[in-house]
């Protein structure tokens, strides 16, 4: 149990720092002052934005999610769906969301188009 505890590998976060993020509605932990041009993103926004630029479509992308930020892909693409349309989040990393907006916009275009064909 203790080893749960620590950080088991550099980038993930710890049980510890996982239940802080679950009890905390925004998300935020830490000094803001430590965002680097981020200004009104959490510790964990940050870490999911660092990790959808870096591991984006890339292979066994479930078991990336969970060895890299440990937690569930669910988890994460909740958070990041829900990040995409907040003003600070387009301002701290503009090309990203831009991309990932497009892909998701795309994706609702083809559900849509498929609903109307049944």
């Amino acid at each position: 149990m203790i080893a749960a505890l620590r950080r088991p590998v550099p980038g993930q976060l710890c049980l510890l720092e996982l239940l802080e993020h679950a009890n905390d509605p925004n998300g935020s932990v830490g000094d803001e002052a430590e965002t680097g041009g981020a200004a009104g993103l959490g510790e964990w926004e940050r870490t999911v934005l660092r990790f959808a630029a870096e591991h984006h479509l890339s292979g066994r992308y479930v078991q990336r999610v969970e060895q890299h930020l440990g937690c569930t892909a669910a988890r994460y693409l909740r958070t990041l769906a829900g990040m995409l349309d907040r003003p600070e989040v387009l301002a701290a990393e503009p090309e990203l969301i831009g991309r990932l907006r497009a892909l998701r916009d795309r994706r609702q275009r083809l559900r849509a188009l498929t609903r109307a064909a049944r």
